[in-house]
């Protein structure tokens, strides 16, 4: 879910663990880099429900998903959407970061 839904916080909690051939954050990592971000997937009683199995389990899952062409495009939509509500939010900022680049961004 982490990897499609919100990939930045994802690549976080990632980075944040040893390089093993067996990469496994602990559930406070992931805890903590949720509680901080404010993205609404975080709230999600989905994400609620995979981090407690999570917690129980660890890196386990019965039944895996596979990316399939619609499960993608979803994905990509979310990303788009996330995206498009970061521009609308950030208006000015995003303006003052063209403006100083002299327009070329």
């Amino acid at each position: 879910m982490l990897k499609y839904e919100t990939p930045l916080e994802y690549d976080i909690i990632m980075g944040s663990i040893k390089k093993t051939s067996f990469m496994s954050p602990d559930a406070s990592i992931i805890e903590a880099v949720a509680s901080a971000s404010p993205d609404e997937s975080f709230k999600k009683d989905k994400f609620k429900r995979y981090l407690s199995e999570y917690k129980e389990t660890g890196i386990h899952c019965d039944r895996p998903k596979v990316l399939t062409p619609s499960r993608a495009a979803y994905y990509e939509s979310v990303r788009k959407n996330k995206i498009k509500a970061y521009m609308v939010g950030n208006k000015t900022n995003l303006k003052k970061i063209f403006k100083i680049n002299g327009g070329n961004s």
